[in-house]
């Protein structure tokens, strides 16, 4: 799993991968029981199953799994690390992590919203401002996915405005 951003001491559970079992199944409703989570959904629950200590783990742990922060960089810091990356020679992300509100899929919706219904999201819409790149890239890769036509970005690319 790669880190999370904040706290950073836990490993974020939106990007990782498990071999289901029912031993694993049942140890995950055990701890959720007895210990719970934190903030009230899943990553507590498996930060305390898999690896409780992950912040002082080793990367070389197997056990853990710890991947680098760039399998995890939240889609309002893309820009800034993509001009780290291009500043320190470091590789671009590998996973872009759209957390929260603003997922891409709800985003594009708005696009084909006609301009009435479009004005119920501007509001909302101005908070992804310092996630515009990121959702384009992630519309070039979906349209490349599914060859479906593009739309032409139009709402997003104004809310900057």
């Amino acid at each position: 799993a790669s880190p999370e951003t904040f706290p950073p001491d836990t490993f974020n559970s939106g990007f990782m991968i498990l071999k289901p079992s029912l031993d694993t199944f049942n140890l995950l409703l055990h701890l959720n029981s007895i210990v719970g989570s934190a903030e009230g959904g899943d990553q507590g629950v498996l930060n305390n199953a898999f690896c409780p200590n992950w912040y002082n783990v080793d990367s070389t742990n197997k056990s853990c799994g710890r991947l680098p922060w760039i399998y995890n960089v939240e889609s309002h810091h893309y820009e800034t690390y993509k001009t780290y990356q291009l500043m320190a020679n470091k590789p671009l992300p590998l996973v872009i992590h759209f957390v929260s509100d603003g997922k891409p899929w709800t985003i594009l919706m708005y696009e084909y919203l006609s301009n009435e219904q479009r004005k119920l999201f501007i509001e909302p819409m101005k908070r992804l401002n310092k996630q515009i790149q990121a959702h384009l890239l992630w519309r070039h890769f979906f349209y490349k996915a599914t060859g479906d036509i593009p739309s032409n970005n139009e709402f997003l690319l104004s809310i900057n405005n």
